[in-house]
């Protein structure tokens, strides 16, 4: 492109109040404190699964214009040159921060990587093959867990990188992992198809299948090479709109995903305006003690 054209673009975003890939080009930001955070979380989620740790997390507070979505686009960008596969996801649209398989849903279709156009689940799944797969063996012994909800993943796996599989399957796992759950006798009958008879198929939770595609994601892109996922949550002060249900449900989630002890899952950096802790969890609404109290069943 045109410098002079890329130049106005960015001066044009900048105008807007819209940060764009040009506007992050011509000025990232320059915050020592936080540069250093967003290093430490990429280290962090690149050594995890050899480490046995869970990687940093990231909660970025700021009021409105203070640079917050410029700070992300940067954030990916650099997550995207060091190799990682980077999803963007605005939890402001439907609710998603109280649905776990939405939100999963919006992660996967909303994920990008360096060197594969479109999604980045289909471009990598589509040229997988575990024979080549740099980490498929780790990957392949990581998944075998006790967990009904990993067992059903990994029996995906076991199907996908059978070499017999026809295109049509093929494309129902790569659904199933991007959060449409083949149903269970369409399971039954491709393991079937391919002698895995003796297999058992139960009923999946779904709190815990949500949870567990996650990590298994997360791992699934390491084996094929790339250094892990980062998911950055854009406009977090939006929970302030949900129900008190809705809201005490979010609070689960994002506890799991900022703060899980499993440190198989991805790297989270979420963002929020800052007036949210003094006015939702700690000042009118008192979220923090009143559903805390709703949760422990006092009220």
């Amino acid at each position: 492109m045109n410098n002079a054209v890329a130049k106005r673009r960015a001066i044009e975003a900048f105008r807007a109040g819209i940060p764009s890939q040009d506007a992050v080009r011509e000025l990232p930001p320059r915050q020592s404190d936080v540069e250093g955070a967003r290093k430490d979380l990429l280290d962090g989620v690149e050594h995890a699964a050899t480490d046995q740790v869970r990687p940093k997390s990231l909660i970025l507070l700021g009021g409105y214009g203070t640079g917050k979505s410029h700070w992300l686009e940067s954030f990916r960008h650099t997550a995207l040159d060091r190799g990682f596969v980077v999803s963007t996801v605005s939890v402001g649209k439907e609710g998603l921060l109280f649905d776990c398989s939405k939100l999963y849903r919006a992660c996967v279709e909303s994920a990008t990587a360096q060197g594969v156009t479109g999604p980045a689940l289909e471009g990598i799944a589509f040229t997988y093959h575990s024979d080549r797969a740099p980490g498929f063996r780790q990957f392949n012994q990581w998944q075998q867990k006790p967990d009904d909800s990993f067992r059903r993943l990994e029996l995906t796996l076991r199907l996908y990188t059978d070499r017999e599989m026809d295109e049509e399957l093929r494309e129902s796992i790569v659904r199933e992992w991007s959060g449409y759950p083949m149903k269970v006798p369409d399971l039954k009958k491709a393991l079937k198809g391919a002698g895995m008879t003796k297999e058992i198929v139960r009923p999946y939770d779904k709190a815990g299948l949500d949870r567990a595609r996650f990590a298994f994601l997360n791992q699934f892109f390491r084996s094929a090479g790339r250094k892990g996922w980062i998911v950055l949550l854009d406009e977090g002060e939006t929970m302030a709109r949900y129900s008190t249900l809705q809201r005490l449900r979010s609070y689960a989630n994002l506890s799991w995903l900022l703060g899980s002890d499993d440190h198989a899952g991805p790297g989270v950096l979420l963002a929020m305006a800052d007036d949210w802790l003094p006015q939702v969890l700690n000042g009118g609404r008192n979220d923090q003690e009143k559903l805390r109290a709703r949760y422990e069943g006092r009220v």
